[in-house]
């Protein structure tokens, strides 16, 4: 997301465009326009729903560490993403060691308590 120099990458910008093309949409035209970030493309996402603040993010070193996955939502079926997903994988998902995380940055957990339009944009 960010040059050595602290300026954005190319990809950022690019992120960036998309992103504000996908919010004109919505706000012009009542276009719902999904994006899907996965690893970094989630932190840009929030990065850029928070108006760019450096503290959207926290540095970390977590590498080539397997962890099950702790759900932020109370019931994973009743979002568009996961209403679809069998049972016994969000099961598989939540008990055993399924994601590899490889990460220097992540999105802060208490980030939508701290700031309600992120909370509302997700």
């Amino acid at each position: 997301m960010f040059n050595e120099d602290g300026s954005h990458t190319d990809y950022y910008k690019t992120a960036k465009r998309v992103y504000q093309y996908m919010i004109k949409q919505k706000d012009e035209h009542n276009i719902e326009w999904p994006i899907l970030g996965i690893c970094q493309g989630f932190e840009v996402i929030h990065y850029l729903t928070n108006d760019d603040k450096p503290d959207t993010l926290s540095k970390v070193e977590i590498y080539r560490k397997s962890l099950p996955l702790e759900w932020k939502i109370d019931e994973p079926k009743s979002t568009r993403f996961f209403k679809d997903f069998p049972e016994q994988m969000l099961e598989v998902m939540a008990t055993e060691p399924v994601q590899v995380h490889a990460h220097t940055w992540v999105v802060k957990t208490n980030l939508y308590e701290l700031n309600p339009a992120v909370a509302d944009f997700f």
